[in-house]
């Protein structure tokens, strides 16, 4: 009986054991399996309303969406909750006064938050700084509810449905909006007369609005798109870069598309597309060559260049890219100082006595960030300078060397430090600035 009683107590001890050690895992699942952000939307009222596309982001992804009234379990960090426009009603503010469409919020371990989004009803959406995109049929009759895509250099970066915002974009940077078909809602063309269903527009710090066009039938007219790579090309006065310009045909287009650059006007800057001309085959691409020259008298800056394609009929499509123009033969000025000593060698000095006249002149090697060499020159203490350097290379490197007996003397002349105070021979240094090295004397 008491062996019995023994055994008992042991097997209740080991379940009190077990049940202790696993208590943190099994309430930290419990916990994990339960919502703890609830977001519902109401207008400007009180009224709930229901229905309104929330998008959770952490770090620009998505990582949640849902309709409201949604709630979600997220790991404990930080996000960014957003909510979409729908029909007659349009996002106006958070209920505790946020603004912003995008919400802040921080999950801990513990608590749930809770979000309400107020929204009113206006016959057009609200200023935004973002991306705004619309749909309607192409007779005017209201269209909500279209899936739209946000892309940037081909990425997905967002998504909605229209009326929708985009408010996670860059002002000055270029994005590109899809829209989408549904059973018979097609899409046929912008409410600009683009028929090209790619968008590609820049953001501005003030807002863009699109407004796609839709038919209740599938549209195929023929068309084209144009874009260019790269994005931007930067140049130094007096040289020339190339641009790959790519014509694609939209709906089996295969008529001629004349080039042009359109804007701006750049004095010192010259354009020359080859061909001029191009011709798509159907379903496919079909490239030109446009040559920039940059004249010496150019004026250094960023422009944006517009390259217009013009086809048949009124169709004209175009895109934009960067030209940075950089001022050629940027310079490096190198000096070699003597730190005092009565043991300097009187060959050394230029126009006073030993220990106190101008230091030695020493050899100087210049090579760029690759390690591959540039230049080389001799710099006493009035300077050397590497001239006609390439302003597009951010760093070169400067290696002072030492003299050992200099001259058959009986001395070393031996790189001590830069201005800066570091002892590290090869020294970044910026294009435009300069360079001062102290050497010393050591005596055999």
């Amino acid at each position: 009986m008491k062996q019995h009683l023994n055994s008992r107590i042991a097997v209740i001890a080991i379940l009190l054991l077990l049940t202790s050690a696993f208590a943190p895992i099994i309430a930290n699942n419990a916990f994990a399996a339960s919502p703890n952000l609830n977001v519902i939307t109401k207008d400007d009222k009180g009224n709930t309303i229901t229905g309104y596309w929330v998008e959770v982001t952490q770090g620009g992804t998505t990582v949640k969406t849902g309709f409201s009234p949604v709630s979600f379990t997220l790991a404990a960090g930080s996000y960014g909750v957003g909510v979409g426009d729908y029909g007659s009603y349009f996002f106006k503010q958070w209920s505790d006064g946020t603004t912003a469409r995008f919400h802040p919020i921080t999950i801990t371990a513990t608590g749930v938050v809770s979000l309400t989004a107020i929204y009113s009803t206006q016959s057009t959406p609200p200023p935004s700084s973002g991306i705004t995109v619309l749909s309607k049929y192409v007779d005017g009759t209201s269209l909500t509810g279209m899936y739209v895509t946000l892309q940037q250099n081909g990425a997905t970066i967002a998504t909605g449905f229209t009326p929708k915002t985009f408010t996670a974009v860059t002002a000055g940077k270029q994005y590109t909006i899809i829209p989408a078909d549904y059973t018979n809602a097609y899409f046929n063309k912008w409410s600009d007369g683009s028929t090209v269903r790619e968008k590609t527009v820049t953001a501005t710090s003030t807002g863009v609005s699109l407004t796609a066009l839709y038919t209740t039938s599938p549209s195929a007219t023929p068309d084209f798109s144009i874009s260019a790579s790269p994005s931007s090309l930067s140049l130094n006065t007096g040289s020339s870069g190339k641009y790959t310009i790519s014509i694609k045909s939209v709906n089996s287009y295969s008529s001629s598309v004349s080039l042009s650059l359109t804007s701006p006007s750049i004095a010192g800057v010259t354009a020359t597309f080859n061909p001029t001309s191009v011709t798509p085959p159907a379903g496919g691409t079909v490239t030109s060559t446009l040559t920039i020259s940059v004249a010496s008298t150019a004026s250094p800056g960023t422009y944006q260049l517009k390259i217009t394609g013009t086809g048949t009929g009124s169709l004209s499509h175009s895109t934009t890219t960067t030209l940075v123009i950089s001022k050629a033969g940027g310079t490096i000025t190198v000096y070699a100082h003597r730190i005092p000593s009565p043991n300097w060698d009187p060959c050394f000095a230029k126009t006073c006595s030993a220990g106190t006249g101008p230091g030695a002149a020493m050899y100087f090697v210049l090579y760029d960030r690759s390690g591959y060499f540039v230049q080389s020159g001799f710099a006493d203490e009035h300077g050397y300078t590497f001239a006609g350097l390439d302003t597009s290379k951010i760093y070169y490197l400067v290696y002072p060397a030492d003299c050992v007996s200099c001259h058959n003397s009986t001395h070393d002349v031996i790189f001590d430090h830069w201005d800066d105070g570091s002892k590290t021979r090869p020294r970044s240094v910026n294009i435009g600035l300069a360079a001062h090295a102290w050497f010393a004397i050591v005596l055999h």
